[in-house]
This record gives C-alpha cells, sequence and structure tokens, in this order.
C-alpha cells in the first residue's frame, strides 16, 4: 500500500501493531530495526507523518501498560536518529473508556488505572511536539446515552 500511494503527497499514519509492541518496548534495537523496515524504507516517496503505536493499548492490554512509554520513546528515539523526528510524530491511539464520566466535558476525568501511563506519555507528547490519539465512535456512544451526545472539536 506504500507503494501504492508514494509520490501522491498523501499524508499516512503508520501503526506498530499490538503484538510487536511488547519487543519494541524492551529493546531500542528492535525499534530501530521497525523504523528502518517500515519508515526509513519509504521515506521520502510516501509522506508518512506519524506513527501511532499499538491501538487501545491501556484497556485492551493492560500488561503491556508499562512499556508503553517506552516503545514510544524508542521508536521516537530512531526517528531522531534518522533525522525524521521534525516530519514524523509519534502517538498512541487512546480508548474513549479511559475517560470516565465525560458529560458535560469539563467535569472528565481519567481512570485512576491510567494515571500511571498517561502522565509520562503526556509529558513525552508535549516535549516532542506530537499529539493525545482517541479512537472515538460516536454511534456507539449515542445508542449507549439517553440518545444525546456532546461532539467537540478543537484546532490546538
Amino acid at each position: 500500500m506504500l507503494l501504492v500511494i508514494a509520490n501522491t503527497g498523501i499524508r499516512v499514519t503508520l501503526s506498530v501493531p499490538n503484538d510487536q509492541l511488547l519487543g519494541i518496548g524492551q529493546s531500542n534495537a528492535t525499534a530501530t530495526n521497525w523504523v528502518s523496515r517500515n519508515i526509513l524504507a519509504h521515506v521520502p516517496a510516501t509522506n508518512i507523518t506519524s506513527i501511532a503505536v499499538g491501538s487501545e493499548v491501556l484497556p485492551t492490554l493492560p500488561n503491556a501498560a508499562s512499556i508503553l512509554v517506552s516503545a514510544i520513546t524508542f521508536i521516537h528515539s530512531a526517528l531522531v536518529a534518522s533525522g525524521l523526528d521534525s516530519q514524523i510524530k509519534v502517538s498512541t491511539p487512546h480508548s474513549c473508556s479511559i475517560i470516565l464520566d465525560s458529560f458535560p466535558p469539563y467535569h472528565a476525568f481519567l481512570q485512576p488505572l491510567v494515571g500511571p501511563v498517561m502522565v509520562p506519555l503526556l509529558k513525552f507528547l508535549q516535549s516532542t511536539g506530537s499529539f493525545l490519539m482517541l479512537n472515538v465512535y460516536p454511534y456507539n456512544n449515542y445508542m449507549q446515552s439517553d440518545k444525546y451526545i456532546l461532539c467537540t472539536y478543537s484546532d490546538l
């Protein structure tokens, strides 16, 4: 697929699959190898702008939560070594289930169990100029609510 969209200018986010998270989170060399195979082999022809490390790791793989930030850090370090860290941002998409009592939005708070991971993750995102990713499923929220949901958008 990356070859098909090469030289089109289409912006791409690549994902590190959850089943590779443990190896990458435990080894800087494994992360460097992943970046070499999946990023360097396609840049600059393919406009890769971000890497999503895992998907909804905190609620689905609680045992992997402890290595999530190190996996993100190792991927970012490999990008720094390649000179691509300003072009490609690194983050991880979260399930909205990490947010409890989201209505009204100013009363929202995170599940207590994700705090130990979210604090260093948010510090990493801030220090690298990256972004917080959430998988939002408005239809599911609508069906589970009293037939209303509040959707907001902010381009920070």
